[in-house]
């Protein structure tokens, strides 16, 4: 790794490929943004923008990020997935990617979740652009420096094969070594230094490596400049001032540079920023401090630049989503309004209410947004309120049985809703094709809108069901911090949703679900990653239908909710219901994207004659 250590103790780690690594210290909690996020504790926030909204899909998010005139496009909305395109790798992909769940990764899953790893690596070796061997083999080494940063060394190369590393002239590998003063670049900088796990090769006791990776002595660092190199005590012209290399620093004479013309809104200094603020960045500006001194044109007080010239920050736009907006144009996110401001969105600071989902064969939202899936057979706690919450008392869970033959996937047979304690205690049960009973004085209150049974109580939970596989769970925001179960804890903090029932954060996503089981005697929670391996017959027609997710009548929605999760859980519901009710699951898988689409302000109308037809005396899907 090449590493880079700034005066306010960012550290970037490089791999000089596919791998970047940032740390930050604590100073910057909730005083960051970009690509790696806010780092405030709270992921429903990570794709925060300089305009100050919150994106929804990782392509907006991140062209917002791009630096304006470096990329030919922005990234495309919707990208489909690699292996729907090129199916024929789908297997192959398979055989390098499981091989992290297996030996020697093992001792590491109840660390760090496996599957989003597992998931990533088969984007990855299907899309095709690189040898798949090496392609794993990246994928691989971070979640092994993952494990590492969590306390656990894997020593893999040696077990696979197809990722051997050779070191060059005198150096040795390391999957643990050291990450300071090890380089020219780190001694010149002369900075205070925070140890980390870092793998790769490195030089022998008491030499360090140069800008091209040989081992060297202290003494022989050269300096960069421009992208070149120079020796010890070479004197080169940066701008108008001599400057002299000495073990790995510049020294530069101070003296005064000639003026030259520059555009309009323009004005010529003698020491240029090298953070200009710009139509990005003009909301958050940024503060680092001139390395080296030139003299050039920049942006004069108050005008900012836009990519080719400077302008006043009132004449930049807005975007969201993809879209440009003038001023005053609003937009919703969640149930705050944002206003657009001075090229910037002034959004309203609310809380939202929290809505856990789950649909299909066992697919969930927490409260705080975290998607996974589970496949027990079993009555699991789907989310009740602590003890120590004065507002309302209550457990919601649902019996899952199994509607997959041959996968043994799962989905909800019924759901039970109990409010109050002892014989206080009122339970209301939901279940298939059986009539909803509600005794006079109830603490309940229901009623059926469209395809949907809504069951409310008392103290601001409200849950609605679809009659068949799909339920959601509101809570008002009284109840923060104050739930548990599989719908999480409803803190803003995903990284604690899979607290167990002994409060323990574990990184598996069955270990969290078997905690919640009601009863001991079921069968153990097992994991299903590919449903159409077992009736490969499916696939295509599975995928076909699902790609009505991907097509123009879902189009307006594809800037709010990212389809694609969504569009593997409909192949993977779909090749799944083999035990009858085919047309149900995917008609359940589509419509569950749907209802997130309108929950964000674009309403789809794409039911059809074709595709899921309604008929409210008989359907349910």
């Amino acid at each position: 790794f090449q590493k880079v250590t700034l005066d306010n103790g960012l550290n970037v780690f490089w791999n000089g490929d596919s791998r970047l690594y940032v740390t930050a210290p604590n100073s910057f909690f909730n005083n960051t943004c970009g690509l790696c996020g806010t780092f405030d504790g709270n992921q429903q926030n990570d794709f925060w923008t300089l305009e100050r909204d919150v994106e929804k899909l990782p392509t907006a998010f991140g062209n917002k990020w791009s630096l304006k005139g470096s990329c030919t496009a922005d990234t495309p909305m919707s990208l489909t997935h690699p292996c729907d395109v090129y199916a024929q790798r789908r297997a192959q992909a398979d055989d390098f990617c499981k091989q992290l769940k297996e030996e020697p990764f093992t001792d590491c899953s109840s660390h760090v979740d496996v599957n989003n790893y597992y998931t990533n690596c088969m984007f990855d070796l299907c899309s095709g652009n690189a040898d798949m061997q090496q392609v794993f083999c990246d994928v691989a080494a971070m979640y092994a420096m993952e494990c590492s940063n969590r306390g656990l060394v894997v020593v893999w190369r040696d077990s696979i094969d197809s990722c051997p590393v050779s070191c060059s002239g005198e150096k040795g590998y390391q999957e643990c070594g050291s990450s300071c003063k090890t380089s020219c670049a780190a001694l010149a900088g002369n900075r205070p230094c925070e140890e980390n796990c870092v793998p790769g090769c490195s030089c022998p006791y008491g030499m360090v490596e140069d800008y091209g990776g040989s081992c060297i002595s202290e003494e022989d660092c050269p300096c960069l400049f421009h992208g070149k190199f120079y020796i010890a005590g070479q004197v080169v012209e940066q701008g108008c001032k001599p400057c002299t290399c000495d073990r790995g620093h510049w020294y530069c004479e101070d003296i005064e540079c000639a003026p030259t013309e520059c555009g309009d809104n323009m004005e010529f200094v003698s020491c240029k920023t090298e953070c200009p603020q710009t139509c990005s960045n003009m909301h958050s500006p940024p503060s680092c401090a001139t390395a080296h001194c030139q003299s050039g044109c920049q942006c004069m007080e108050n005008y900012v630049w836009n990519g080719d010239e400077c302008i006043l920050p009132k004449d930049c736009p807005c975007h969201h989503g993809g879209k440009s907006y003038r001023s005053k144009e609003t937009i919703k996110v969640e149930c705050n309004q944002c206003v657009c401001d001075g090229s910037h969105w002034v959004c309203e600071d609310k809380m939202c209410p929290g809505i856990c989902t789950g649909w299909g064969e066992s697919h969930h939202k927490t409260f705080d947004g975290k998607l996974f899936d589970y496949f027990g057979e079993c009555t699991y706690i789907m989310s009740r309120s602590t003890l120590n919450n004065p507002h309302i008392q209550y457990t919601i869970t649902t019996e899952n049985v199994i509607c997959g033959y041959a996968s043994k996937v799962t989905c909800a047979k019924s759901i039970t809703f109990s409010v109050g304690t002892g014989s206080q205690r009122e339970t209301i049960k939901l279940e298939r094709n059986t009539p909803v009973e509600v005794p006079v004085g109830s603490v309940f209150k229901v009623w059926r809108a469209g395809l949907y049974i809504f069951v409310k109580s008392a103290g601001g939970v409200t849950l609605q069901w679809d009659r068949g596989t799909r339920v959601y769970i509101k809570l008002e925001t009284q109840h923060r911090g104050l739930v548990e179960g599989i719908c999480g804890n409803f803190n803003d903090n995903q990284g604690d949703d899979f607290t167990t029932l002994n409060q323990m954060v574990v990184a598996s996503a069955i270990e969290f679900s078997e905690s919640w089981k009601l009863e001991d005697y079921c069968n153990a929670t097992h994991n299903t990653d590919d449903t159409c391996s077992f009736a490969p017959h499916r696939r295509a027609w599975a995928t076909r239908q699902c790609s009505a997710l991907r097509s123009e009548v879902f189009a307006p929605c594809h800037a709010e909710v990212d389809y694609e999760m969504y569009f593997s859980r409909c192949v993977f519901d779909t090749c799944a219901c083999d035990m009858g009710g085919d047309c149900e699951c995917l008609c359940t898988a589509i419509a569950a994207y749907a209802h997130e689409c309108n929950a964000n302000g674009v309403p789809i109308r794409w039911r059809s004659q074709d595709l899921c037809h309604y008929h409210p005396a008989c359907q349910v899907g």
